[in-house]
């Protein structure tokens, strides 16, 4: 009886500790969400201007759009997909793209403000966002952030609210063991060039953060992995070092498969969105992906 009374003090002080430790890190993961981040309002040093308004738009209509709104077509009002429940996710809660056009909260912030929630992944309350692809944006020239938000700002307004963010506690925890990273980014100090368009290793090697291959592909495009947030996306160098540009073009505007010609699924890969890219940017992103295959 004395070994019985033992073994189970000592399972339940396991158990206290296990309760302990999970507590601990639900409670780091909601500090996590809502720090106040010291990031500096990045300083603008392409100013907004209507000239930047048409490549803001194709910028926007190349990415945002598949989020902030539904159908990948504008107005930017906020999308209808919870982020938190999706296929093959545990409860996390729920998450929705926001209204970006001038009828919700982007009249609110200003240009710097914009800058650092697109680039940095920082609201203006200094908290930081999940699941805004501040990591992939962090890479654009200054000019082209400058576009973006040229283009937002002049969007019709659209009064539409989405609900509010709800995490759960499972959210926090996963937060709190860094299986959900937060989008924030450190500030980007240095000036960003333009990058030069054409069919270049250059320019698709600029082009596919941006447009978030990594996202689904993994972070060497040689495809995604098990346990990461689906969809899990193939094999990108290979498939581009298999394929001529024409079938390519065909997979990345049209949803058809390089492989068998079956319809791709347009969630798990956004062909509705990216058919707006151009020949020259498709040609890039084509070149680019051989180039990772010849290393």
């Amino acid at each position: 009886m004395k070994l019985l009374r033992l073994i189970a003090l000592a399972l339940g002080g396991l158990v206290v500790l296990v309760l302990v430790l999970v507590a601990s890190l639900v409670i780091s993961g909601w500090n996590t969400m809502h720090a106040s981040e010291t990031n500096p309002l990045p300083p603008l040093r392409v100013p907004p201007e209507s000239a930047l308004e048409g490549r803001g738009e194709h910028l926007v209509l190349t990415n945002c759009v598949g989020c902030h709104a539904d159908h990948a077509q504008p107005p930017l009002a906020g999308g209808s997909r919870d982020f938190f429940d999706q296929p093959g996710t545990p409860p996390l809660g729920h998450l929705y793209a926001p209204n970006i056009t001038p009828g919700g909260r982007l009249k609110d912030y200003t240009d710097a403000e914009l800058a650092r929630v697109i680039r940095e992944g920082v609201n203006r309350e200094g908290h930081p966002l999940v699941v805004m692809p501040s990591a992939q944006m962090r890479g654009l020239s200054d000019r082209d952030l400058s576009a973006i938000i040229s283009y937002l700002r002049r969007q019709r307004p659209a009064a539409h609210t989405v609900p509010a963010r709800q995490l759960t506690p499972l959210a926090y925890l996963m937060l709190g063991l860094h299986v959900i990273e937060t989008s924030h980014q450190l500030p980007v100090t240095l000036p960003a060039p333009d990058m030069a368009e054409g069919m270049t290793v250059a320019y698709g090697g600029y082009l596919t953060p941006y447009l978030g291959c990594k996202d689904c592909h993994g972070a060497d495009l040689h495809g995604g992995h098990k346990g990461q947030f689906p969809p899990v996306g193939p094999d990108l160098v290979a498939l581009a070092s298999a394929h001529d540009l024409g079938a390519f073009t065909l997979a990345l505007r049209a949803g058809v498969s390089a492989r068998d010609g079956h319809a791709l699924d347009p969630v798990g890969m956004p062909f509705p969105v990216y058919s707006r890219l151009t020949d020259t940017e498709v040609g890039a992103i084509y070149t680019y992906l051989q180039s990772l295959g010849k290393k």
